[in-house]
């Protein structure tokens, strides 16, 4: 359990520090990020059994569906649909937590800006997975 929330922070770290950055996350980091969630996750299921599976198959699918419509809205970079989805291989009832608690980490930070345009949402998604998990 603690290698996993170590490699988590390791990745989103390095995802918010290259969002900061440049305002993107290269894809070198999402997918190996993803791949490395799907380890886990099979690893665990194997472990864990079949209901264990399915409730990964559900927050994978649930994530999914959310992160395609932010996406499509253009609240959300790729970057970060990558990795809200890797969140949901690795804590899979912990995914919509952390995205909710994301999006109200960035509504408290755009307080009374105009221009919100460009916003590295790796920081708040890092925050959420932080005040969920530690």
């Amino acid at each position: 359990m603690t290698i996993k929330i170590i490699i988590t922070l390791s990745f989103l770290l390095i995802a918010c520090y290259t969002d900061l950055k440049s305002r993107k996350v290269p894809n070198k980091i999402t997918f190996s990020w993803l791949i490395t969630a799907l380890i886990f996750a099979g690893y665990e299921g194997l472990h864990q059994g079949t209901l264990y599976l399915l409730t990964v198959g559900l927050s994978w699918a649930s994530m999914s569906l959310i992160t395609s419509f932010l996406f499509r809205a253009g609240k959300l970079g790729g970057g970060d649909v990558k990795a809200l989805i890797a969140l949901s291989l690795l804590y899979p009832t912990k995914a919509l937590w952390i995205l909710s608690i994301a999006y109200l980490l960035t509504l408290c930070s755009k307080a009374g800006r105009k221009d919100i345009k460009n916003y590295p949402f790796m920081l708040p998604i890092t925050g959420g997975f932080l005040l969920t998990t530690l």
